[in-house]
């Protein structure tokens, strides 16, 4: 948002420079990052590493939605959202370990079939619940099965997650010095050529 880099140390600068839909997103990444960011007695920095895959997802979602001429906020929020099944699971789940005593300490097989098979639906149903806009739950329900049936039509915001999360983890997985060879993602699936840039612009920041 301040492109020029200098410093801002008024509320009504700052509201003038985020703009409605910036202010809005910067409030929403506040409010979520608590909720996403939990740490586990049992995987170190997994809960940063959530937030860090959230909100990249959900600017991934934002630039690649202005390019396709969708509601910048309402992609933004989607792709902040889109694994608060996981989110939640991986908490209760660590919660209820938990209960069981500090001799037990369970292993990632304990959390990853559970999380695999039910955190894309619970995703769907909490931003039901949550009353987001329609179109968020219906991406978030329809872009996990996208996998499974390449041939399934689906709506523009399904099919924009999936890109954008698919981006994401690509890019979280490989070496910065590596990167430049896997731009070829971007291009299959018609993504802006400096979408890993600015994921490396939200690393940097967060």
């Amino acid at each position: 948002f301040n492109t020029a880099g200098s410093r801002i140390g008024e509320i009504e600068r700052a509201i003038v420079k985020l703009g409605i839909d910036g202010l809005r997103s910067v409030l929403s990444a506040a409010v979520m990052q608590p909720i996403i960011q939990r740490e586990s007695p049992y995987f170190s920095q997994t809960g940063q590493r959530l937030w860090q895959h959230s909100l990249a997802c959900a600017v991934a979602c934002e630039v690649i939605g202005r390019r396709r001429n969708l509601d910048r906020f309402k992609v933004y929020l989607m792709g902040l959202v889109h694994d608060i099944g996981k989110i939640t699971l991986f908490s209760e789940l660590c919660k209820q370990f938990k209960l069981n005593g500090d001799n037990d300490i369970p292993g990632y097989n304990a959390f990853a079939p559970v999380m695999q098979k039910f955190s894309a639906n619970l995703s769907y149903l909490i931003a039901r619940d949550w009353e987001l806009p329609d179109e968020i739950c219906l991406g978030i329900k329809e872009q996990a099965g996208i996998c499974a049936d390449t041939n399934k039509a689906v709506s523009q915001h399904a099919l924009l997650l999936c890109h954008a999360n698919l981006a994401c983890e690509v890019y979280a997985i490989t070496p910065p010095d590596q990167r430049d060879k896997i731009t070829f993602i971007l291009e299959d699936l018609d993504l802006p050529l400096d979408l890993f840039q600015t994921l490396d612009n939200v690393s940097t920041e967060i």
